[in-house]
């Protein structure tokens, strides 16, 4: 779970902040994140595609979680970027 969510806000910095940094990322690790992201997905839903539970709890909570991270983790490193209220009424945590 640690890893999907790490590769999930690597892949979110680089598609909605990577513009402003020196450092490019280049089309083809952001290819490969997205591909480890649903090799991840994918093992997730392996693993409990028998259970009626995943659908309707499991998954919502993973998704939850992530977003949840993300917010923490980006409010926290772009503080001056959510100073906005048009950005930062798309947070979960305020």
């Amino acid at each position: 779970m640690a890893r999907l969510i790490g590769l999930v806000l690597h892949f979110v910095y680089w598609s909605l902040f990577g513009k402003a940094n020196k450092l490019q990322i280049d089309e083809f690790h952001k290819r490969q994140m997205f591909l480890s992201i649903q090799k991840l997905t994918n093992e997730i839903e392996k693993k409990f595609k028998s259970n009626k539970l995943y659908v309707s709890f499991i998954m919502p909570m993973i998704i939850l979680t992530i977003r949840r991270e993300a917010d923490m983790v980006f409010k926290t490193r772009y503080p001056s970027f959510f100073e906005n209220k048009e950005f930062n009424s798309v947070a979960i945590i305020r």
